[in-house]
């Protein structure tokens, strides 16, 4: 049975290769991706748009469930 050490070590080496991998694929698929969002002309934000910070517009409480002031 391997030691400690020795699966600390083949972790290292495991990870190592698993960032290897994502950073080679996550290329090859940017460049799959692009040659078909040029001719559309969309965007990063056209795919993912970014989330807004905060409360949604509206979500505010009515006036009738809100505390009356100076009460």
């Amino acid at each position: 049975m391997a030691t400690y050490h020795e699966w600390i070590a083949q972790k290292q080496v495991l990870q190592a290769q698993i960032e290897e991998a994502r950073t080679t694929e996550g290329a090859s698929a940017i460049g799959q991706i692009r040659p078909l969002m040029d001719p559309h002309e969309l965007s990063p934000e056209d795919i993912a748009p970014r989330r807004r910070r905060g409360r949604p517009a509206g979500a505010a409480m009515p006036m009738e469930e809100k505390a009356p002031r100076g009460c």
